[in-house]
This record gives C-alpha cells, structure tokens and sequence, in this order.
C-alpha cells in the first residue's frame, strides 16, 4: 500500500524529532517573508499529517513543499507521489542499501559525506603510481 504525503511527513518529522511546533519554526525561517501567504502553522501541519476522515487529504503550497524538501533533505516528489523503494534498482546492489540516508540528520549527513570524501580521497591516491616503481 503507497505511503501518503501525510505519512511521509510525519515519519520525517519524528525520526528528526521534530515537534510540530519546531517544523512550524523551521518551515517560517526558510519561507522568510512568504510565510505569511501560505499560512503555515503547527494546526496546518498536523492536518497535513493527519487528515480527518472522510476529508480530502491536505496538501501544502508548492513553495512550502520546497523548504519542507530543503528542510528534509528529500526530493518534493518523494514527499508528494514516489516511494523511495520504487526509484531503486530491483536487483541488490550497493544502491539499495542507501535507501533510508534522508533519514539522517544534517549533522550525520554532512558527517556521512566527510566520511566518503576521505575514502575516496585514499582511493585515488593508493592506486597513483609512486615515483619510486617507474
């Protein structure tokens, strides 16, 4: 069964450990000024996490849908349509087990990504010859 965008964002938002108080804080911060014409709040985030039945399911702006990706370090059309597990390769490879790294935090991100940059960094530099074996 596909996961709604409410779903989505409510299991971002608690794996970042994000009260919908603190998403509202960071969701004005990245709207700046445009925050007032899209209404954002604590109330509309729950909605759209958690429409009531029988109602349509709530769904932001587009430029609010943005600073949530930037906020989550996702993919609008992840948040929106796509699983995540449905844009991988079938067959498994190294691909498939870098499937859940959006639910890092930025902090473990950037850390994951000094980690990679190192590796390769020795990667290219253990197979350059040495002036010494020519």
């Amino acid at each position: 069964m596909p996961t709604s965008f409410g779903q989505r964002l409510y299991e971002l938002r608690t794996v970042h450990r994000y009260s919908l108080r603190t998403l509202e804080e960071l969701l004005r911060a990245e709207l700046g000024d445009a925050n007032a014409d899209y209404g954002v709040s604590h109330t509309a985030i729950r909605k759209w996490e958690n429409p009531k039945k029988g109602d349509k399911e709530y769904r932001p702006h587009r430029p609010v849908l943005a600073a949530l990706s930037r906020i989550f370090n996702c993919k609008p059309d992840f948040l929106m349509e796509g699983e995540l597990d449905q844009n991988l390769p079938k067959s498994k490879d190294r691909l498939q087990s870098y499937q859940d790294v959006y639910l890092l935090t930025k902090e473990q991100n950037d850390v994951l990504l000094a980690m990679k940059k190192i590796m390769l960094e020795n990667n290219s530099t253990s197979k350059t010859p040495s002036a010494d074996s020519k």
